[in-house]
């Protein structure tokens, strides 16, 4: 991969813990910064694929990052901010020259 490549700054985005209102019940989600990395960006086109049991299509992004040690290792509990829109990460494949490719779908725009 050229390195030249890595042009979109991404924000690895943490769920943060389960909060809960005052009758008990969960709050929506929240997500909150982790770090970023510089990554390649890709489309490819449209996939299906069955989830709970519904045949769902979507637009596969993949980005493709630099390995990384320690707290900046990405996993698939993670979301992606990219430009103003917002990546559900489905899939980490490690690509044997020092690169991760992480499969995403679009969420929504922030």
């Amino acid at each position: 991969m050229n390195p030249g490549m890595l042009k979109h700054r991404i924000a690895f985005l943490q769920k943060s813990e389960t909060v809960r209102d005052e009758l008990g019940g969960k709050m929506p989600a929240m997500y909150s910064e982790a770090f970023k990395l510089w990554a390649a960006k890709s489309e490819r086109p449209a996939s299906r694929r069955e989830l709970m049991g519904e045949h769902v299509n979507y637009v596969p992004v993949f980005f493709t990052v630099r390995r990384c040690s320690g707290a900046k290792m990405p996993d698939v509990t993670m979301r992606i901010r990219c430009k103003n829109l917002i990546y559900e990460l489905l899939n980490i494949s490690d690509l044997d020259n020092g690169y991760l490719e992480i499969e995403t779908k679009l969420v929504k725009p922030l």
